[in-house]
């Protein structure tokens, strides 16, 4: 009677269905597990790589006035008091990024060597300090000024280019002297300066940017004069 019993088709009905639904019970889950482990390395893959990224020390720059070690001769006459500006940068410059140029029509803008400041407001501050040591004996003030401040030559600057290479630093600016009223032209100049660049890294290319304004400063300092 045992082998029977081991043959009866009601009890093997029965049995088929728990042979059949365990695996499929079972797929789930282990797919869940799977897509759960893709997930976390994702999420601890993009948190390595934010930490990398993150461990790269982001650089400050400032453009500095000229430094003079020989004593100015005071002028004889009182010179004009100068009104610096406005100073007018295009878009590609106008970014915290200092810029590089990499080829004829390409720029490298670099997340991590950066201006401290505008550089429009460097620009025009430096010019500032360089013209009150190179013109002595007048006044400087700057855009936007005051009717009281009594600018009498007023300094625009368009700058056209300022930015570098591996081998120099390029400054191409136009720029005018006129009266206090901004409608009033005595005469309009360009500007094209090229300063070598002593190595191949941000300290001695911002060097050469510096060094850049400085001549372009003595440049307009010598119209006035």
């Amino acid at each position: 009677m045992f082998p029977f019993a081991f043959l009866n088709t009601s009890k093997s009905k029965l049995s088929l269905p728990n042979v059949i639904t365990r695996p499929t019970g079972f797929l789930p889950g282990r797919i869940a597990r799977i897509i759960t482990n893709i997930i976390s390395g994702f999420i601890i893959a993009t948190l390595l790589l934010g930490c990398t990224a993150s461990s790269t020390p982001t650089q400050f720059y400032l453009l500095n006035p000229i430094t003079i070690n020989e004593p100015v001769t005071p002028a004889t006459t009182k010179s004009p008091t100068l009104g610096i500006g406005p100073v007018t940068l295009p878009k590609y410059l106008d970014r915290p990024e200092i810029v590089s140029r990499v080829g004829p029509n390409r720029l490298k803008i670099d997340e991590f060597h950066l201006w401290a400041g505008p550089l429009k407001d460097n620009i025009q501050f430096a010019i500032a300090e360089n013209l009150s040591l190179l013109v002595p004996n007048n006044g400087v003030t700057l855009f936007p000024w005051k009717k009281s401040d009594g600018v009498t030559l007023r300094i625009s600057i368009t700058i056209r280019r300022f930015d570098i290479d591996q081998s120099q630093a390029t400054l191409v600016a136009d720029w005018t002297q006129g009266h206090s009223d901004r409608l009033a032209t005595l005469s309009s100049h360009r500007s094209n300066i090229n300063v070598p660049v002593a190595a191949n890294d941000y300290p001695a290319k911002v060097s050469a940017l510096n060094q850049a304004l400085e001549e372009f400063s003595k440049e307009i300092a010598a119209s006035i004069r």
